[in-house]
C-alpha cells in the first residue's frame, strides 16, 4: 500500500508538502498537480482511522432526518454523502421519525461518537419544538426551519414567495377559486406555503374562501382525500398541492373524475423530483434548489470546522418556478 513517503518521492516534493496537500492546505500549483497525479496513479487512500487518532478528530458528520423516506431528504443525502467524502469526511445517517425526544437522544448519541458536526433535516418538525436544541460545541446546521439561536445555522427556501408566484399566475389565468392542499400548520414549511397562497389573493384584492383550504397529512392519501373534498364541492377550478406526495394524491383524484390538468382543471404543485414532465401538458411546479442546499451545507460546515464564527443565522435560497399550460382550464366550476 502506498504511503506519503512514496508519494513525495514520486512527486519530487518533500513529505511535509504532501502532508499539507492531503490535509487541505494550499501548496504551490505545480506541486499540487504533481501530487494529485501520483495520488491517482497509486490509488492512494488516506488512513482515516490513523489520522483521526493522531489529530483527535473523527472526520465524521452526523446527519439526522425527520423522515428518511421523504423524497426531499432522499434527494439530498446521496449528494451530501458524496460531497463529504470528497473532503475526506464520512456521514452517519440517523432517522429520528419526527419525534423531538428521539432527536434530542440521537444528538447525545452522536456527541458520544465524537462527530465533528451535525446536520438536521427537519421539514416535518414543529419549529417551536426545535427551540429546545442544545447549544453545542460543534457546528449545527438545521435544514427547513429558521433557528433563533445565535450560533446555529439554518437553511430554508422561499416557500411563501415561490408559492405566491404560482398562485398569482393561476389567478392571472382567470381562476377565482383555487383549492390549496396544505400540510400541517404546526410546521414552518406548512405555514409558509399556505401564507403564499393567501398573499397571492391579498395582493390582487381578491376574495380567498376558507372552504378552498384543505389541511391534511403530508402524504399521498392525505392529498387524495383533500382533493376529493375540494373537487366534490364543485367550486374550485384549479388545485395547488403543497408538496410532492400531496400532488400525487391530488392527481389520482383528478384522474378518477376524468379531468385533465391544463384543460378541465388548473393544476400546480410545490416540488417536482422529476415527475412533472410525464404529464401533458407538463405540470407547473416549484423546484427546490437541491444542489444549492447541499453545497451550502458543505460550505457552511467547512467554515465552522475551521473556526469561523461569523454570519450565523438563516440562509434563504430561491426556488425555481416552472410555469406551464397546466394552470389553464375552462373556468366554469366542475
Amino acid at each position: 500500500m502506498a504511503n506519503i513517503r512514496e508519494i513525495a518521492q514520486r512527486s519530487g516534493v518533500s513529505v511535509g508538502t504532501v502532508s499539507r496537500y492531503l490535509n487541505g492546505i494550499k501548496v504551490r500549483d505545480a506541486n499540487a498537480r504533481a501530487i494529485s497525479r501520483v495520488v491517482e496513479e497509486l490509488d492512494y487512500r488516506p488512513n482515516i482511522l490513523g489520522r483521526a487518532l493522531t489529530k483527535n478528530k473523527s472526520y465524521t458528520i452526523g446527519v439526522l432526518m425527520s423522515n428518511a423516506g421523504n423524497v426531499f431528504v432522499g434527494s439530498s443525502i446521496g449528494r451530501l454523502e458524496a460531497e463529504l467524502e470528497r473532503v475526506d469526511y464520512s456521514a452517519l445517517f440517523i432517522d429520528f421519525h419526527g419525534d423531538v425526544d428521539v432527536l434530542m437522544h440521537k444528538i447525545r448519541f452522536l456527541r458520544s461518537r465524537l462527530v465533528e458536526g451535525i446536520v438536521i433535516f427537519s421539514s416535518e418538525v414543529d419549529a417551536q419544538c426545535l427551540e429546545a436544541l442544545p447549544q453545542l460545541d460543534i457546528p449545527l446546521i438545521v435544514v427547513d426551519n429558521p433557528m433563533p439561536h445565535s450560533e446555529i445555522d439554518s437553511i430554508v427556501v422561499d416557500n411563501a414567495d415561490s408559492t405566491k408566484r404560482v398562485v398569482s399566475a393561476m389567478l392571472d389565468a382567470g381562476h377565482q377559486r383555487i383549492g390549496v392542499i396544505a400540510p400541517s400548520q404546526t410546521t414552518y414549511v406548512g405555514r409558509e406555503r399556505l401564507v403564499g397562497w393567501q398573499r397571492a389573493y391579498a395582493d390582487r384584492h381578491a376574495e380567498a374562501y376558507k372552504g378552498d383550504i384543505q389541511i391534511c397529512d403530508s402524504t399521498k392519501l392525505g392529498g387524495y382525500r383533500a382533493a376529493c373534498q375540494l373537487l366534490d364541492q364543485g367550486e374550485v377550478t384549479a388545485l395547488f398541492a403543497c408538496n410532492y406526495y400531496m400532488a400525487l394524491g391530488a392527481l389520482k383524484a383528478v384522474n378518477e373524475r376524468g379531468l385533465r390538468p391544463g384543460s378541465d382543471i388548473g393544476f400546480a404543485s410545490f416540488d417536482d423530483y422529476d415527475f412533472s414532465d410525464v404529464m401533458f401538458p407538463p405540470l407547473t411546479v416549484i423546484r427546490q434548489p437541491m444542489e444549492e442546499i447541499v453545497d451550502l451545507i458543505i460550505e457552511m460546515m467547512r467554515q465552522r470546522l475551521q473556526g469561523d464564527r461569523n454570519d450565523f443565522g438563516t440562509h434563504m435560497l430561491t426556488c425555481d418556478v416552472v410555469l406551464t399550460d397546466s394552470i389553464h382550464a375552462q373556468l366554469a366550476p366542475q
